[in-house]
């Protein structure tokens, strides 16, 4: 990852960020590399200290019960200084399946604590404008409590995004569509940013007054939808918040 991402750097011109997740939600990926799902959070902070050694230093090593390396060199180096953006992703609290095959709840500080050490910006999902609001000054929190300045950091949310003429035919719409294969229709009223130019503009501004200064966009319209609802928010949306 370290070396496709300051490749991908170069070839962009500075222009790489890497975005970084646990997982979880799909126990079988996990089972299919031999990783044990209880130590993929370990795993992943260990990962960021890695990579972050391979963009920055001549020569890296690490040991971990985990990971165990030294003398390795990567090059080329990002452009990006230090090294290009890291965006910490994750949803405090969601649901995933445990190693019994059974749903239970993530951990309530996980992504936080991460984002709050190691990230350059926060981009979780499926969050509501209190949701995120809060996350943010528990990131900010954690982070004091380290003694790590994140004035810096950039706030960001991962959505999905359908428009209609109105907010009921866009949720209607984005019901019946499964999602990652599942039926996650439950969740749509509550997080999705859904409706006409005029319903979008309102949702986005609760979730800029949560904080939010990035929209990640996920598309729950079908493929061939995705040029209007381009045009609809370069021409209706974005003019707004200039």
């Amino acid at each position: 990852m370290a070396k496709q991402f300051g490749t991908l750097d170069v070839l962009s011109s500075g222009r790489a960020i890497l975005g970084v997740g646990v997982g979880g939600e799909f126990p079988k990926q996990f089972e299919g590399f031999g990783v044990p799902l209880s130590e993929r959070g370990r795993r992943t902070d260990e990962g960021i200290e890695i990579v972050r050694s391979l963009w920055t230093e001549p020569e890296s090593g690490y040991d971990s019960p985990r990971f165990r390396f030294e003398g390795i060199t990567m090059e080329p180096k990002p452009l990006q200084h230090p090294h290009p953006p890291i965006w910490v992703g994750g949803r405090p609290g969601g649901v995933e399946t445990g190693p019994d095959g059974k749903p239970r709840f993530k951990s309530t500080t996980g992504a936080i604590q991460r984002a709050a050490r190691y990230a350059d910006a926060w981009d979780p999902y499926y969050m509501t404008p209190e949701m995120y609001r809060e996350s943010v000054t528990a990131i900010r929190a954690h982070a004091e409590e380290i003694g790590r300045d994140v004035s810096s950091m950039e706030w960001a949310l991962t959505t999905f995004w359908l428009m209609r003429d109105s907010y009921d035919e866009a949720l209607e719409a984005a019901a019946r569509k499964l999602r990652y294969g599942r039926d996650l229709s439950a969740r749509i009223a509550r997080y999705d940013i859904l409706g006409s130019p005029a319903d979008v503009i309102r949702r986005l501004e609760t979730f800029i007054d949560a904080g939010v200064r990035y929209f990640i966009c996920n598309w729950s319209c079908e493929p061939s939808e995705v040029p209007r609802h381009l045009e609809l928010i370069g021409n209706e949306v974005i003019p707004h918040f200039r």
